[in-house]
């Protein structure tokens, strides 16, 4: 990987994306960023993905990840498996998530474009705790709540998410 590859990935988005968007994306940039080095992820593969999680964000909220993920490995070429991951998942996560997923789904819920109630407390949590598990079972958590609010299904993914993230609490409390 390379400041090279992050610039042409860049590029891409800022024309394809509109403007509101390619600002939340900067922001996912940033915090990702942040929350890598926070909690041990490889920082530089946490720039390239979330440069790109929303790449293909017209293709539908909870299509524009696995679309991304193949239009990155198709047009630039990139086969890491963990970033080609964080970028698939960064919508509706999943079980046995690798730390750099957690980190952007985590990212791209909290960059300083996003407005919602509990934000700074979440933002505040991912910079002060030891365990990034916890408060990412929380935003899960938060985000099953509100979209059973709107009558709608949280997806099956999303629900074995939140039971991994459960177990790996558990064995980390009691390991």
């Amino acid at each position: 990987m390379s400041e090279e590859l992050f610039e042409k990935l860049n590029k891409y988005v800022k024309k394809n994306v509109n403007e509101h968007r390619y600002a939340h994306t900067l922001g996912v940039v940033k915090a990702a960023t942040a929350y890598a080095k926070r909690f041990g992820a490889d920082v530089e593969k946490a720039r390239i993905a979330a440069i790109f999680h929303d790449a293909c964000k017209s293709n539908g909220p909870l299509e524009h990840g696995p679309a991304a993920a193949i239009l990155i490995q198709e047009k630039f070429g990139v086969e890491d498996e963990d970033i080609i991951n964080a970028i698939k998942y960064h919508t509706v996560g999943r079980a046995n998530m690798s730390i750099l997923e957690r980190v952007i789904k985590c990212a791209d819920l909290t960059d300083e474009t996003r407005d919602y109630p509990n934000v700074e407390y979440f933002r505040n949590r991912l910079m002060n705790d030891d365990d990034i598990n916890p408060v990412f079972l929380e935003m899960m958590l938060e985000c099953k709540e509100i979209v059973e609010q709107r009558g709608q299904k949280f997806s099956k993914t999303s629900l074995e998410c939140i039971d991994w993230l459960k177990e790996e609490i558990d064995r980390s409390n009691n390991g």
